[in-house]
């Protein structure tokens, strides 16, 4: 049997979500699709806990057809304080970053120690390494994936890429633009270090990035856009999202028979 991997957040792995229409798909096929995403993941939770899931599967003999991850919300971060495991609050509680959010509640589902976060978010954090970070485990990813001679594909809930903190993406009147937002590489261009005969930045990890891996929606409204602006530019209005913002059941069907088997099958 072979085994398709999915992760992501609530848009994978909450209520039906396309990884589920993914797996009725293969119902009479003799391949598993396996979903270990998890609503409220944080980025460098979805992307270190695929390389664990992968590397578990493929120690116990399994033939792994392709891995399939959705990245989230840039709003989330996970951290290991003094042995204790730490889901940060989302950031939009305590300040404004460059990423357009929907409303999150302080808590959102998890004990949180706010107090820590709150001196975390406000007085060590900042959106330049906060993106650098995400570049990295992406990059890392990348790397474990073709060590591996693994299939993957990657894409984003929504816009990541660009700096959208003056926009409303999740608008329900029409659909989200940014053709004229700065990518948040070219934002963030001026953070490289040249230290120890080391030279490291934020473009440098972009242009290693192997893009031909990612699924992006664009069109001459949309720039790397994921399942959001997708549903927004392919669907009515009514059956953009759920009552809470998350995609519709129609999105999620409809994205997956669109989008998702075109990317398995190589179209």
């Amino acid at each position: 049997m072979k085994y398709i991997i999915t992760t992501g957040c609530s848009f994978t792995n909450f209520r039906t979500t396309w990884s589920d229409y993914l797996e009725e798909h293969y119902n009479d096929i003799d391949v598993k699709v396996l979903n270990v995403g998890y609503k409220g993941n944080s980025n460098d939770i979805i992307l270190r806990g695929v390389i664990t899931n992968v590397d578990r599967l493929l120690k116990e003999g399994k033939e792994i057809d392709m891995v399939i991850i959705q990245l989230t919300t840039m709003e989330r971060k996970f951290m290991i304080n003094h042995g204790n495991f730490e889901m940060s609050p989302p950031a939009q509680n305590f300040y404004k970053s460059s990423w357009s959010s929907w409303f999150m509640p302080l808590n959102e589902g998890f004990k949180n120690n706010v107090s820590f976060w709150k001196i975390y978010w406000e007085n060590i954090h900042s959106d330049e390494l906060h993106f650098f970070e995400l570049l990295e485990k992406i990059f890392m990813v990348q790397s474990y994936f073709k060590s591996k001679g693994i299939k993957y594909k990657m894409f984003c809930g929504w816009d990541l890429f660009t700096d959208s903190r003056s926009k409303n993406i999740f608008r329900k009147d029409s659909p989200y633009e940014n053709k004229e937002n700065a990518l948040l590489k070219d934002k963030f261009s001026h953070c490289e270090a040249n230290t120890h005969e080391s030279k490291f930045g934020i473009t440098d990890y972009w242009s290693m990035i192997d893009w031909d891996n990612w699924w992006f929606f664009n069109n001459d409204k949309v720039k790397y856009g994921g399942l959001t602006e997708w549903s927004q530019y392919n669907l009515d209005k009514d059956d953009w999202y759920q009552d809470d913002l998350h995609p519709s059941f129609k999105a999620h069907k409809k994205f997956t028979d669109n989008v998702i088997l075109k990317i398995i099958s190589g179209e």
